[in-house]
């Protein structure tokens, strides 16, 4: 995404403008003669910083500007996935607001297409990253984009493998790129794009850097992401402020590094481009700001995350109009078994930050007892013992734990083998110990053993 070169250099387009304003302002009958000419010297007081335009040039052009005739947008993708109403909704949305090619559509169509927030790295690469590269290879597009737009519907994380977890944008934007490789990995990679590796800031080069630029049209609702391109139409042209909310609490952390972003990022914008910019560094959540054209902040950014912002947020309204019991609240019941049932209840015994709290209570089915002596079999329980710590030397102390799994075994007489039981799953492979119970007749006449 750039801008269009609307003119060779600045003193064309400033003599273009003066002429145009002569002839709208000087009568016809005065216009007998040539101007004497034109100051061009300004130019040179132009910025190298491809990001700092100040002071701003005047340009003229036959219309009045919008987006189409002034940024060029041949160069981004747009990601839609086809089963979800919200992603087709604004992504289309987006496409027809700046007159996308439909060959810088991708559109996810498999009928298996995920639509939760999280999925695995298998569902990533299945679903989203294959068919992608599949897609940008067809198309011969793969010199041609720098920016992917993903949507409101398509998944926002990727937990796994093992203990990995990454944000979809992030592994997405390295797909067929010099850090293809580190995708699903369980570290970062380092790249070398602006200032904060170092480098002068220059217009984004996917070619250059190895990656694509992914920003993602989201929102709580459908209609909060179409405000985004409605607001961005409405307010081309005119300038807002910056909001960048600091956590201090980072700065003793190796999170430090993003906090001198922010310091740096409000030098730079507060300074020398002159773009008024609020910058809290306090340990409150920034809330009440209108006109806002930029915005960086930390997700849970001060600690303060269990402040109630909400009207009723502490649930400290009780009506019976609502099905948990509290203004504002409805709910919906998790999924039961027979003669299972739950409920929701506003009560004021235990709470936090509030007057009153939520408590759900789930009633089990009645509970039938069989006796051991008629029973098919003992009740088997399986443990699984990773992470867990113990004397090698000995049985691991089961008492008090919770099974990992249980089953009736009809037969515990089982050969050995280097795989797990018939039945039981990779987490009874190894360091996992077993307990068996039920009930045995011991004679009370006769010899036995």
């Amino acid at each position: 995404m750039s801008k269009k070169k609307l003119t060779t250099v600045v003193s064309s387009v400033r003599f273009s403008l003066a002429l145009v304003l002569l002839i709208v302002t000087l009568p016809w009958a005065n216009f007998t003669g040539q101007p004497d000419g034109l100051e061009t010297e300004e130019s040179s007081s132009f910025s190298n910083d491809i990001w700092n335009e100040t002071p701003f040039r005047d340009v003229a052009i036959p219309e009045t500007f919008t987006f189409l005739n002034y940024i060029d947008y041949s160069d981004v993708g747009v990601l839609i996935n086809n089963k979800s109403e919200a992603s087709k909704t604004i992504g289309y949305a987006f496409v027809a607001a700046r007159n996308i090619s439909t060959n810088r559509v991708f559109l996810f169509d498999n009928d298996s297409t995920p639509t939760a927030e999280t999925i695995n790295p298998t569902q990533f690469d299945t679903y989203f990253a294959e068919p992608l590269r599949q897609m940008i290879s067809d198309r011969n597009l793969t010199t041609e984009l720098n920016y992917l737009v993903t949507t409101k519907g398509i998944p926002l994380r990727i937990n796994g493998p093992g203990n990995g977890k990454a944000a979809f944008d992030s592994e997405i934007g390295l797909v067929n790129g010099a850090f293809n490789s580190t995708i699903h990995q369980n570290w970062w990679a380092s790249h070398t794009y602006g200032p904060g590796a170092g480098e002068e800031m220059k217009q984004f080069s996917r070619q250059e850097e190895g990656f694509y630029l992914v920003t993602r049209l989201t929102g709580y609702t459908v209609d909060t992401a179409l405000g985004l391109i409605d607001k961005a139409n409405n307010s081309f042209g005119q300038r807002g402020q910056g909001v960048l909310d600091l956590a201090t609490n980072r700065n003793g952390s190796g999170y430090k590094w993003w906090n001198d972003l922010l310091y740096a990022a409000n030098t730079t914008l507060n300074g020398s481009m002159e773009i008024p910019v609020h910058f809290n560094q306090n340990s409150t959540f920034v809330t009440n700001e209108s006109n806002v054209m930029l915005y960086a902040s930390w997700g849970s950014n001060d600690g303060s995350w269990n402040s109630n912002w909400l009207p009723n947020a502490g649930f400290d309204s009780a009506d019976g109009g609502w099905g948990t019991g509290a203004k504002y609240w409805d709910s919906t019941n998790p999924p039961l078994s027979a003669d299972e049932g739950f409920t929701w209840a506003r009560q004021t015994a235990v709470k936090r930050n509030g007057n009153a709290a939520l408590e759900g209570e789930l009633t089990s089915a009645a509970c039938s007892m069989v006796e051991a002596s008629v029973a098919p079999g003992l009740r088997a329980e399986y443990f699984d013992n990773v992470g867990i710590t113990f004397n090698t030397s000995l049985m691991p102390d089961l008492s008090g734990r919770t099974a990992d799994y249980w089953r009736i075994d009809t037969d515990i007489n089982y050969a050995g083998t280097s795989g797990y039981w018939s039945g039981l799953d990779s987490r009874f492979d190894d360091y996992w110990s077993a307990r068996h119970t039920g009930a045995i007749t011991i004679p009370e006449t006769g010899n036995w053993t």
